[in-house]
């Protein structure tokens, strides 16, 4: 009888150190889940940053080549003009006729 409960015993060890085992390892894998988990969300956070610092830059970027392009596009008109290829006058109703044509499509105000 001894013999048994004893062996009983030695089940029971058993049985609590695979439960331990079991348990510890459960235990890991939430850490583990629970690293990988913050490690997302930094990526996330960082990633925002970084988009919203690109829509910023790209913004002021095209703002750049608009004025640039403005820039160019009056300096060749007053060269046309004092080249007298066209007149002050023929510049201004062609400006204003594509104005006129933003406006129509809602691209603009007057």
């Amino acid at each position: 009888m001894a013999k048994s409960r004893f062996a009983l015993g030695q089940v029971f060890g058993a049985v609590a150190s695979a439960a331990n085992t079991v348990t510890t390892t459960f235990d890991a894998l939430d850490e583990t889940i629970g690293m990988a988990s913050d490690l997302v969300t930094h990526t996330r956070y960082k990633q925002a940053v970084r988009y919203a610092g690109e829509r910023k830059t790209y913004a002021t970027e095209v703002t750049a080549d608009v004025i640039r392009s403005r820039a160019e596009a009056e300096a060749e008109i007053k060269a046309l003009v004092a080249d007298g290829k066209i007149t002050a006058e023929d510049a201004a109703d062609v400006a204003a006729e594509f104005k006129a044509e933003l406006v129509a499509l809602g691209l603009v105000t007057a």
